[in-house]
């Protein structure tokens, strides 16, 4: 899945992907960011905090949540694992 976000301050975009493993999958997390005036570096550092510990990790949790339930992973052994996440 890619999203993309434009307003004023910044022009991101964010990519979740899974893998297929050998226990499961894997999902891939990341977000990119292009500056678009002097303020983006501000804008990024004041929200960067309340990103990394609040929204993607609820975020994640979200999709680990919704997939263990669709694939009942304790059943059939696929369970999903945070790998990585890039900014």
């Amino acid at each position: 899945m890619l999203g993309e976000i434009i307003n004023r301050t910044v022009h991101c975009f964010w990519l979740m992907a899974t893998e297929r493993t050998g226990n499961g999958y894997v999902l891939w997390f990341a977000v990119y960011v292009k500056k678009l005036n002097w303020f983006t570096p501000i804008y990024m550092a004041l929200i960067s905090p309340l990103l990394k510990w609040i929204i993607y990790p609820a975020m994640l949790n979200g999709v680990r949540r919704r997939w263990e339930k669709t694939f009942h992973a304790g059943a059939c052994g696929q369970s999903i694992a945070a790998a990585g996440a890039g900014r």
